[in-house]
């Protein structure tokens, strides 16, 4: 691995693109540091300690949920538009007659897609900032507190505009799947607190022994590596459909009669199902709270 990228490196038109989207990235986790013009940060800390089940949406955002950052959104509304745009082509006669036009039909699309993400985007912040505006204290700004909420709209609708943006960008002057690439960042941020989370809970303390603490190690490697290489031959497995050429007669020969396969990958959509799903799921939970509803199951 380590010598496929050192070859790498050598080409520039490779090195050129793992540097754009290195650079990319650390504006990605600059943007997250940024928060939103109003929001007082401990009277945010003492709000987000009485809501739970934030989990989910603080790894996809890299803390900038929690943070309430200019990219608190995330790029979930670019994801969740492109899921309902795939799901519209099939009940609507006019996207698929768009999406079967070729090249010119797949940019129709995409340009729709981009549209219902603002769209999407703007709906959610709107929510986000009146659900803040009546738990917490805004900060004073000229023009009032209609004022305040609409540059916390502007600027959560703006931050996840420019990631859907710069995920575009990855994917054409980088190394590709920069949606992907992007949630990953935000996801592998999260990972030294997750692992500090795992030492203070299992192996600091002073009533566990040595020994204990050795096999509380010991299992919290094993399961993590377990877990990477399941989910890497996972990804790799293919089903493959067997294909058998027939042969044909050319003068006096007989020519073809190949044998090969068609690959089906296992796991064809990933992880978007879940990514779907769990955002639908768990953000109204998150908007209730903000306005102070209970939830219903309870």
């Amino acid at each position: 691995m380590f010598k496929t990228f050192i070859n790498a490196i050598k080409v520039r038109d490779i090195r050129r693109k793992i540097l754009y989207t290195f650079v990319a990235l650390i504006i990605v986790r600059l943007g997250c540091q940024i928060v939103v013009p109003g929001i007082s940060k401990s009277s945010l800390d003492e709000l987000l300690d009485q809501v739970k089940n934030l989990d989910f949406i603080t790894a996809f955002t890299g803390d900038a949920f929690t943070r309430m950052s200019i990219f608190a959104l995330g790029i979930t509304p670019y994801i969740t538009s492109s899921i309902i745009m795939q799901l519209l082509t099939i009940a609507i006669p006019k996207l698929e007659e768009m999406q079967k036009d070729g090249e010119d039909g797949r940019k129709k699309i995409a340009e729709i897609t981009r549209y219902v993400t603002v769209i999407l985007a703007l709906i959610e912040s709107i929510a986000i900032s009146i659900g803040l505006r009546n738990q917490l204290t805004l900060s004073d700004m000229p023009g009032g507190e209609n004022m305040v909420i609409a540059m916390m709209v502007l600027s959560m609708t703006a931050g996840s505009a420019f990631l859907m943006w710069l995920g575009e960008r990855i994917t054409q002057k980088g190394i590709g799947n920069g949606i992907s690439i992007i949630l990953l960042i935000n996801i592998v941020s999260r990972v030294p607190a997750d692992c500090n989370t795992l030492i203070d809970t299992y192996i600091k303390g002073d009533a566990l022994s040595t020994m204990d603490k050795t096999i509380a190690a010991i299992i919290i490697f094993a399961v993590i590596a377990f877990v990477v290489v399941f989910v890497i031959y996972l990804s790799d497995g293919e089903r493959r459909i067997p294909v058998q050429y027939a042969k044909k007669l050319q003068g006096r020969k007989q020519i073809g009669g190949q044998s090969t396969y068609i690959p089906l990958k296992v796991n064809t959509a990933g992880v978007i199902p879940v990514i779907f799903t769990t955002s639908l799921l768990q953000l109204p939970i998150v908007i209730s709270k903000f306005f102070g509803i209970g939830s219903p199951l309870k």
